[in-house]
C-alpha cells in the first residue's frame, strides 16, 4: 500500500486536514515554514495521490479522454495538436488519457453512457473527424457528455481550421508574387468539409482576382496515376506558374513530375502546400499554410472546461485561420 495523507501527518505531527490543505494548494493560515515541511516529507516519503478517493471527494477526475477511431485515418492526431493539449493541461494540472477504441464501441449505448466512469475523466475531446458514426454524434447529445469534437464541424461545442480563409490566403501569396495561371491539386474524395472548403477559398481568391480556377484532380488515385496526371498538366502550353497544394500526399507527386520536366520550384513552378508545419526536402523549403493545430489544442481544453464549469451551455465553434510561412518554393511569375 502507498503512503497516504494520514502518514504524512503523524510524520509531520498535523492534522489530517492541514496536510490535505497543504497538498492541494489549498488556503489556510499555514506559514512557508510548515508548507515546506509537509511537501518535503510528500517528496522523501514519494507520496502519490489517491486518484480514486481524490475524484470521490471532490466529484471529479481532474483528467480528460482523449476519443479516437481504431482507424488511423479517421482520427488523425497532429503533433503540434497533441502538444496543444498537453501544454494546456499541464498548466491546470489535469491529466489526459488516451481512449481508442473501435466504431462499434462508440454507437453502443450502454458503454458510451459510461464512458467517463469508465475513463475516470470529466469530460472529452473528440478527435473523430472524418467519417464520424452518426450515432455517435446523437449519443454524446442524449446523455449530455461535456464533449468537445477537434477538426470536425458542428453547430456548437467544436474547434477547426478556417480552411475557406486558408485557400484565399494562399491563394492571395500567389497573387501577389504576379501568378494568374494559378492551380489547386486534390487526389482522392471530397468527403472531408477541408478538401472543400480550402478549394472554396482559392477559388473565391481566383474569382476576387477576375482569374479562371484551374483544378488537378483525381479521385481515389494511386501516386503513381496522379504523378503521371500531374506530369501531363504541368508539361501543357497553358500549364500553371503556380499551385495551391491541399496536403503533402499531393505535394510529393506534382513536384517528382515537375523535377521528370525540368522545372524549377520556385523560379518556373511556385507551390504552397498546407501543413501542421513547415515542410522541406533536400533543399526545397516549402512555403506552407500552417494549419492552426497547437492553437486548436489549446483551445478545445480551455473550451471543455467552460463546459464543466457550466454544464448544458453549448459554446460557439472556435474557427481560427492558418498563416502562410514563406519557404523557397514560392517565387515571382515568369510566363
Amino acid at each position: 500500500m502507498g503512503v497516504t495523507i494520514q502518514d504524512i501527518a503523524l510524520k509531520s505531527q498535523l492534522s489530517k486536514p492541514t496536510v490535505s490543505q497543504i497538498l492541494n494548494n489549498k488556503g489556510g493560515p499555514y506559514n512557508a515554514q510548515t508548507r515546506a515541511r509537509v511537501l518535503q516529507l510528500a517528496r522523501d516519503l514519494n507520496y502519490r495521490p489517491n486518484s480514486a478517493a481524490r475524484a470521490t471527494s471532490l466529484g471529479r477526475f481532474d483528467a480528460i479522454a482523449l476519443l479516437l477511431s481504431t482507424i488511423e485515418l479517421r482520427s488523425i492526431l497532429p503533433q503540434r495538436l497533441l502538444d496543444g493539449i498537453f501544454d494546456a493541461l499541464a498548466e491546470r494540472n489535469l491529466r489526459m488519457c488516451i481512449a481508442k477504441l473501435p466504431d462499434q464501441a462508440l454507437v453502443d449505448d450502454g458503454f458510451v453512457s459510461h464512458i467517463l466512469q469508465q475513463w475516470f475523466a470529466d469530460g472529452l475531446l473528440i478527435n473523430y473527424n472524418n467519417f464520424i458514426p452518426p450515432h455517435l454524434i446523437e449519443l454524446v447529445r442524449a446523455y449530455g457528455l461535456p464533449a468537445v469534437w477537434i477538426n470536425s464541424k458542428h453547430s456548437a461545442n467544436c474547434v477547426y481550421p478556417d480552411d475557406i480563409a486558408g485557400g484565399y490566403l494562399a491563394t492571395e501569396y500567389l497573387i501577389e508574387l504576379g501568378h494568374r495561371r494559378i492551380g489547386f491539386a486534390r487526389f482522392g474524395g471530397w468527403d472531408h468539409y477541408s478538401a472543400v472548403d480550402r478549394h472554396s477559398g482559392y477559388a473565391k481568391s481566383m474569382q476576387a482576382a477576375g482569374l479562371t480556377p484551374r483544378l488537378l484532380q483525381m479521385d481515389d488515385a494511386s501516386v503513381e496515376d496522379f504523378m503521371a496526371f500531374a506530369h501531363s498538366w504541368l508539361a501543357s502550353p497553358d500549364r500553371p506558374t503556380a499551385v495551391v497544394v491541399y496536403a503533402d500526399g499531393e505535394l510529393w507527386p506534382i513536384y517528382e513530375a515537375a523535377r521528370r520536366l525540368n522545372l524549377k520550384i520556385g523560379r518556373d513552378l511556385s507551390l504552397i502546400v498546407y501543413h501542421e508545419q513547415p515542410l522541406s526536402y533536400v533543399d526545397a523549403h516549402f512555403d506552407t499554410l500552417v494549419l492552426p493545430e497547437e492553437e486548436l489544442g489549446r483551445k478545445a481544453v480551455e473550451m471543455l472546461l467552460n463546459q464543466l464549469s457550466r454544464p448544458g451551455q453549448p459554446l460557439q465553434p472556435f474557427v481560427v485561420a492558418g498563416k502562410v510561412h514563406a519557404g523557397n518554393t514560392c517565387g515571382p511569375a515568369r510566363l
